[in-house]
């Protein structure tokens, strides 16, 4: 059983804060990282480059609710378990 993560436009709560790390002044004064929220599970996430990360942010936060409502059968735990089962058969064949 899958459970299909889908993001709505109300359950998000966007704003743009100022950025810090690397970048200089430009980065300490200007509102370039973006913060996203989802509403019902308090998920946040930030990030630093404007034109970027809206679409970075968003698909970050699906990956998160993705693992948050699927647990193990999350496309990130499948991919885990796939290289683990590779991994074993490649340890068994050397033997």
């Amino acid at each position: 059983y899958y459970h299909v993560v889908k993001l709505q436009e109300e359950d998000i709560e966007e704003r743009f804060v100022k950025g810090w790390g690397k970048g200089g002044q430009k980065v300490n004064k200007t509102n370039n990282c973006v913060e996203l929220r989802h509403v019902p599970t308090g998920i946040c996430h930030q990030t630093r480059s404007l034109t970027r990360n809206r679409s970075i942010a968003r698909e970050l936060l699906l990956n998160q609710l993705d693992q948050l409502y699927n647990g193990k059968d999350s496309k990130a735990a499948i991919q885990i378990a796939k290289i683990k089962k590779r991994k074993a058969t490649y340890a068994r064949r050397r033997k």
